[in-house]
């Protein structure tokens, strides 16, 4: 939690003063000091200068919001329990401050969202494992951005206008295990062929709020978690996740899917938690499933008005599907589904909310609501 964030309670519970071991320390003029789940920190905002009086023992120091156009390392050397520094919003780049010399053994995470970089900043110590260049305006990511931090674990690119990956840009840190390209405009042809290559210790890949019209294709066979959500993705391609049959967390909610075609699929085993949910689903193949037998299947408020019972056929009694907010036409083609209610092996989530939309007489009525009998064709 950012100390900017600190509710009026807590900040009049901490009049500047910090407990240190058995000593009473000073507070920095213009700075929050607090202790959140057990991590000590001191925030501060309109300052000019990093305060020289900094809590030695403190974990996160918050610089956001300062005008501080030089960062000195001097007042930043002692503190041997950082384990956390952010400078975002500081009104500087990368010729005003050099943190290469910093050698604190704790020090893991760097954060400078929000400054005015167009590009990667170069002067961080190289040893950290997470940073995050959140909110400026980088265009395209060039190839050696990551030269310098060989130990990166976790990159975080939101809000960066980024357009473009240069090839091998991802080459000098092979240990990435998270990355996020939240809410850029990142396209299909946005990335080169092979870009991800090099990087066989990835996990989890955010590409949220993009402008991708397809799923990106091979991505290593280590990522176990992919969110493709808010983007404009309108198909799903048979064999489209075959690079990463180890996926765990599939998530493609908010985009323009309108079918589900057999071997969508094909590649990825159970337990798979895949959310489909608000797109514009009309039909969906017997076969598009049929590798995710204990699987989690989301296909809420989407379009479909029937389903074919073979879709769900193959599922165990640990698997569950959501499938409320369609518009569902409650004929005898879709009894089975209200029989499922009943009698499936595995999970309907939430019953109640699926509704008939047509004929005209159960329209608006819950599924719950009606007997398999109520389910005829005229």
């Amino acid at each position: 939690m950012s100390v900017r964030r600190f509710s009026f309670f807590l900040y009049m519970l901490c009049p500047f003063i910090i407990q240190v071991g058995t000593k009473n320390v000073t507070c920095p003029a213009s700075c929050e000091c607090d202790t959140f789940f057990g991590k000590k920190e001191v925030g501060c905002a309109n300052l000019t200068d990093v305060p020289s009086n900094i809590p030695e023992d403190t974990n996160l120091l918050d610089l956001s919001g300062c005008n501080i156009s030089h960062i000195h390392i001097q007042p930043l050397e002692k503190l041997f329990k950082l384990q956390i520094f952010t400078f975002q919003e500081i009104n500087t780049n990368d010729e005003n401050y050099n943190l290469t010399a910093l050698d604190l053994p704790l020090l893991n995470e760097i954060v400078v969202d929000g400054g005015v970089s167009t590009s990667i900043p170069q002067l961080l110590p190289s040893y950290i494992g997470t940073l995050s260049v959140a909110y400026n305006n980088l265009g395209t990511l060039k190839s050696g951005s990551f030269k310098n931090y060989p130990n990166l674990e976790t990159l975080l690119l939101w809000d960066c206008m980024l357009m473009k990956l240069e090839a091998g840009v991802l080459d000098n840190i092979p240990s990435l295990s998270t990355l996020e390209f939240n809410r850029n405009n990142l396209k299909d042809d946005s990335f080169p062929l092979g870009v991800f290559k090099k990087n066989q210790a990835l996990d989890s890949v955010s590409f949220f709020a993009n402008e991708l019209k397809h799923v990106v294709s091979n991505l290593p066979s280590s990522v176990t978690s992919v969110d493709y959500s808010a983007n404009t993705i309108f198909e799903l391609r048979a064999y489209d996740f075959k690079s990463t049959p180890n996926l765990i967390y599939l998530y493609l909610q908010q985009n323009m899917i309108n079918q589900l075609k057999d071997f969508t699929f094909a590649g990825l085993t159970s337990p798979l938690e895949l959310n489909l949910s608000y797109n514009w689903i009309t039909a969906i193949a017997k076969d598009a499933f049929k590798s995710l037998q204990s699987s989690k299947i989301d296909l809420s408020f989407n379009k479909l008005q029937s389903l074919q019972a073979e879709v769900f056929s193959h599922l165990t009694s640990s698997a569950n599907v959501n499938l409320g907010g369609n518009l569902w036409n409650c004929d005898c083609h879709l009894r089975w589904l209200r029989e499922a209610l009943d009698n499936a092996t595995y999970t309907i989530e939430l019953p109640y909310t699926l509704k008939c939309a047509t004929p005209v007489k159960l329209a608006g009525k819950s599924f719950i609501d009606l007997k398999p009998s109520d389910f005829v064709c005229m």
